[in-house]
């Protein structure tokens, strides 16, 4: 009997941007699911990942099934995540309509921020280009081979007041 893959898991609504916040943690970027399942069309992906190992057959896979499974904007951090988000490009090059300013997937990589700082950009500013926007409800936080990471996304997603503070948008306890 094979044992079920990784799941993704809600979060919560968040009511500040009209989202459903998901979770999802992996050991390994390979173990990424089949589908994600989400019931909106599209959404924003948050990658967690030190991908200076992964092999760029692996980033492209992830890529292309994230963008035809309704991925509209991408914010990448870990180390190489430069190197994640310029293949998530040229498979955006490959797979997507020809962009233009409604429908461009937007994708950003974050290297010199700390991870509440990337997770709030996705979570507060990565908005959706123009034909996007009424369907992009959701944003899915994958954390990769840390079970830091992952407790960290998890629970600043589940208490913004904490990644506020976290950022430094609202005083200290």
């Amino acid at each position: 009997m094979t044992q079920p893959g990784p799941k993704i898991e809600r979060v919560r609504l968040d009511p500040r941007t009209g989202r459903e916040l998901f979770a999802l943690a992996l050991g390994d970027l390979r173990e990424w699911p089949g589908t994600l399942g989400l019931s909106c069309p599209n959404f924003v992906l948050f990658v967690a990942c030190d991908a200076s190992a992964v092999p760029d057959a692996t980033i492209r896979a992830v890529a292309r099934r994230s963008i035809e499974e309704g991925m509209v904007y991408l914010c990448a951090w870990g180390p190489d995540c430069e190197r994640v988000h310029d293949l998530f490009d040229k498979v955006c090059a490959d797979v997507a309509p020809p962009p233009d300013d409604g429908n461009v997937i937007m994708t950003t990589w974050h290297d010199d921020e700390p991870l509440a700082e990337a997770l709030y950009f996705a979570l507060e500013n990565a908005h959706a280009a123009a034909d996007y926007l009424e369907t992009c409800r959701a944003v899915v936080a994958v954390s990769v081979g840390s079970v830091d990471w992952d407790r960290d996304i998890r629970h600043w997603m589940a208490a913004p007041v904490d990644l506020d503070r976290e950022v430094g948008l609202s005083p200290g306890p």
